[in-house]
């Protein structure tokens, strides 16, 4: 059994990056959903409105939903550089 289900719902987290792990722990676990569809799914489970989780939403956390969202243009293009 996976170690995200065998934990308790968190309903709260000490700081952005605990938010940031828990997310990314459901990202992994649930192979093909975007880290915005975890975010979304994290509030809908906890019943709490996803404009509350804008200060947990920081730093590498805050940079993978805007490739999700620029990967799915809802995002104006910006030059990309390849690096």
């Amino acid at each position: 059994m996976s170690e995200l289900k065998t934990q308790a719902f968190p309903t709260q987290f000490e700081n952005s990056k605990s938010f940031a792990q828990y997310i990314e722990r459901v990202v992994k676990e649930k192979q093909g959903i975007t880290h915005m569809d975890a975010i979304l799914e994290y509030c809908d489970k906890a019943n709490l409105d996803p404009k509350e989780m804008k200060g947990l939403i920081r730093g590498a956390l805050k940079d993978k939903l805007e490739a999700n969202f620029s990967d799915l243009n809802y995002l104006p293009k910006t030059a990309k550089l390849d690096v």
